[in-house]
């Protein structure tokens, strides 16, 4: 874009230059050393037109994309005249991911699993099959376990150490997590 402004301005600067250059040598040979301002006015005006013309391509296409933008930003399309390509569509992945990792569905059966049974180790959970259909490794098993460590869920954990449950009410961590706000 910058490159066709630039490539634009220089022509319109080089038209206009010529125009008067030209003009002065008409009105030169025309009228000689006696000549006023006034005849060289057809010649300025034809100086100014490449500048006016460059003006309203420029305004044009400035309008255009500033359109394009507002249309992008509120989702809908003026020229076809209704919501710009509305689908209908199933989408089957979660919606929101908690610390960015965590399905809140995996989260909710993980705390109803470990407050059952006391057992959040990784060697108990690797390669168990989560509700979102994805196989729990040490990664993820890590970010469920850093959740429930930032509510205080899990306390006294660290390298070498699996720590302790401060609760085994499943539907009290899940309200400290809100995650049975729906329930």
């Amino acid at each position: 874009m910058f490159k066709l402004i630039r490539d634009a301005g220089c022509g319109a600067l080089g038209i206009s230059l010529s125009a008067v250059a030209a003009g002065l040598a008409v009105c030169m040979a025309w009228h000689g050393f006696d000549w006023g301002w006034d005849a060289l006015q057809p010649f300025l005006l034809a100086a100014a037109v490449p500048w006016l013309m460059l003006f309203v391509v420029l305004l044009f296409l400035t309008w255009r994309r500033l359109w394009a933008g507002f249309e992008s930003l509120i989702g809908y399309d003026f020229e076809v005249g209704g919501p710009s390509e509305v689908r209908i569509v199933p989408y089957r992945g979660p919606g929101t991911l908690l610390d960015g990792v965590v399905v809140p569905e995996d989260l909710e059966y993980f705390v109803k699993q470990i407050t059952a049974t006391g057992d959040w180790t990784q060697r108990r959970w690797r390669g168990v099959k989560m509700p979102s259909g994805r196989r729990c490794d040490n990664e993820y098993h890590a970010s469920m376990v850093k959740i429930l460590r930032k509510t205080g869920v899990i306390v006294d954990a660290g390298p070498r150490s699996t720590g302790r449950l401060t609760t085994s009410d499943a539907s009290e961590v899940l309200s400290l997590l809100g995650l049975n706000v729906g329930n």
